[in-house]
């Protein structure tokens, strides 16, 4: 079924659609299914014939029609984004970030070794092919991609929200793990709200996350404070500070 997408969508008459249609025409019906499907079939298993389709479907990712009707497919992240700005919300996607955001491994394995496209380069909402697959909670590319000379896995995205922030908002724990034993990742940073990878994990529960967050001694911004509590080791209540809270350790 991957290969049925990947010519279909590899075809003159899909590839040549601009980047701005919402509603793909009668005639070519079956690319929406081809663009948020294929990655899907993908990831199921990979002949050689699929992969060189795959190479070549990525090659001009942010040219192609398949990849904005996936983000719109996938609106769980660009909810707040217009149908007119979808489009640009492509721009700046390479073939790294496409494979990353399907977290397709085979694949990112065979452009990590081309070595093409910068590891850390941001698409339109800052996002670097590392964020995307760390974000996806695929901890199989979050470790190929930790392993590349000069990647930066502490890059935050045009809100100020670095990988260890989405896999603490979403409960990814294995690539927390991972992301906790690099020297080069800041757990205190805040995003353009204030907050941090920390409050997230606590604010949807995510109890092992907070407890290895925690022993990293980080500060959590409360929302509408000006200042932190430290979660470890913990102190002694202020009575003049009644608007901070301290969070139980797990």
């Amino acid at each position: 079924m991957v290969e049925i997408c990947l010519t279909f969508l590899n075809s003159p008459s899909v590839r040549d659609l601009p980047t701005t249609l919402v509603s793909p025409p009668a005639p070519v019906f079956f690319v929406e299914y081809a663009s948020c499907y294929w990655g899907a079939h993908a990831r199921k298993g990979l002949s050689p014939r699929a992969e060189s389709l795959a190479l070549r479907h990525l090659g001009d990712y942010d040219k192609r029609v398949s990849s904005m009707l996936l983000l719109i497919d996938e609106r769980d992240w660009c909810w707040h984004i217009s149908e007119e700005g979808w489009s640009d919300a492509v721009e700046g996607s390479t073939a790294l970030h496409g494979a990353a955001y399907l977290v397709i491994v085979p694949i990112i394995c065979s452009l990590l070794e081309k070595g093409e496209w910068d590891v850390n380069s941001t698409d339109a909402g800052g996002n670097t092919p590392f964020l995307w697959a760390a974000r996806k909670g695929h901890e199989d590319a979050v470790r190929m991609l930790l392993a590349q000379l000069g990647v930066d896995p502490d890059r935050a995205e045009g809100e100020g929200r670095t990988p260890l922030f989405w896999v603490a908002h979403q409960g990814h724990e294995g690539v927390v793990k991972q992301l906790l034993e690099r020297v080069d990742v800041n757990s205190d940073t805040t995003d353009l709200a204030g907050e941090t990878a920390l409050s997230q994990a606590v604010k949807h529960g995510h109890h092992a996350i907070i407890k290895l967050l925690s022993e990293r001694k980080i500060l959590i911004p409360l929302s509408g404070c000006d200042k932190s509590t430290t979660l470890s080791p913990p102190k002694p209540p202020d009575p003049g500070q009644r608007h901070f809270k301290r969070i139980r350790r797990f």
